[in-house]
């Protein structure tokens, strides 16, 4: 399933997405579902734009307060850090989307 299809069902029904494809994600004592993906972005490094794969985490949004830039989060038993704040997802805004940065 593209990232892009991910997106447009996890919109439209994100309960049933995370129930169908979730993983449990913990972050501290909290658990919530979650689907963890990658994908490749293009970034600018030295006047160049080169492709970069990034491991992307979607969760409901508020699904697990504090969680943010520099956190620790553990997913299917693998550690992650979060790389920067979540960010909400149009057109609904009903999830939001975290990059992570390998595993710990």
């Amino acid at each position: 399933m593209t990232n892009a299809a991910l997106r447009t069902m996890l919109a439209r029904d994100a309960a049933t997405v995370l129930g169908d494809f979730g993983t449990t994600v913990r972050f501290g004592a909290a658990t919530a579902a979650g689907v963890l993906s990658t994908r490749d972005e293009p970034v600018e490094q030295q006047g160049m734009v080169v492709m970069q794969r990034r491991t992307v985490l979607r969760l409901v949004t508020g699904a697990l307060p504090g969680l943010g830039d520099g956190a620790a989060v553990t997913v299917d038993g693998v550690t992650y850090r979060v790389h920067g704040d979540g960010l909400p997802v149009p057109p609904f805004r009903l999830h939001e989307e975290y990059v992570l940065v390998g595993a710990l």
